[in-house]
């Protein structure tokens, strides 16, 4: 478990079983289904599903303007439960006004047979720009989290009822 105090926050509940809900989060090629703004996802390590020590390149299109990317790193994995990443390099250059930013993805069982995705991200702001984007930002940080949890929420609900009323 991380020791300092999370920045942002998310938690969303999801129905479908925790196995089901980490098969998705692994893997990286279906980031593009449920994130809003990732338009693609590059394979840096040349591995697709997530594990200790993968990288992979989020690419967000700004229009008009040159992509945005940032790279992320898995550094710490225990399928369908949790999983750390770093964030750092790309175009974002978020590690110049967000030190150390790091997200912890937990994946807990809900009474229901639902999954539990609890979403900590932790930084350390960086001179007053680091600080600014801290108070500012922070709220649409958190906005942006969880759209991306909920579509990642509509997409296993919907697939996963549909594969569910098949099988009957």
């Amino acid at each position: 478990m991380m020791t300092k105090k999370s920045r942002i926050t998310i938690k969303v509940a999801i129905d479908a079983p925790r196995k089901v809900v980490g098969n998705y989060v692994d893997d990286l090629n279906k980031i593009t289904s449920f994130h809003p703004t990732v338009k693609r996802v590059d394979l840096l390590s040349g591995k697709q599903f997530r594990e200790k020590g993968v990288k992979y390149q989020c690419v967000i299109p700004k229009q008009g303007q040159k992509e945005w990317s940032c790279i992320e790193e898995v550094t710490e994995y225990e399928k369908d439960k949790r999983m750390v990443t770093v964030t750092y390099g790309g175009s974002s250059n978020i590690e110049k006004y967000l030190g150390d930013f790091k997200s912890e993805l937990l994946l807990t069982d809900t009474e229901k047979n639902g999954t539990l995705l609890t979403l900590r991200n932790y930084y350390n702001p960086k001179g007053l720009i680091g600080n600014i984007i801290n108070i500012f930002f922070k709220w649409k940080f958190k906005k942006q989290f969880l759209k991306t949890f909920i579509g990642l929420k509509e997409l296993i609900e919907n697939e996963n009822k549909t594969s569910t009323q098949q099988k009957i």
